[in-house]
């Protein structure tokens, strides 16, 4: 399984998100998570990392086909 995150999202952000699935003891099989954004500061990306994302991604600087490329990795056929 897979979520893709936002850090900016409306009333929570997706960096808190995946702290949150990561941690829970009621989601046996915990799913690799992609956290994507425009902020590409030190500190928002290691935030992201620390949160146990799968990578982080900057948004104006990964083209679809790249998240595509990715995912495929990951989770081949």
């Amino acid at each position: 399984d897979l979520i893709i995150l936002d850090v900016m999202m409306p009333g929570v952000s997706g960096t808190k998100v995946a702290e949150t699935i990561k941690s829970s003891d009621e989601i046996a099989h915990k799913p690799e998570i992609i956290i994507l954004s425009n902020k590409d500061d030190t500190e928002t990306v290691t935030d992201a990392l620390s949160a146990k994302a799968f990578t982080y991604l900057v948004k104006s600087n990964t083209p679809i086909d790249k998240i595509v490329e990715i995912v495929n990795e990951k989770f081949p056929e």
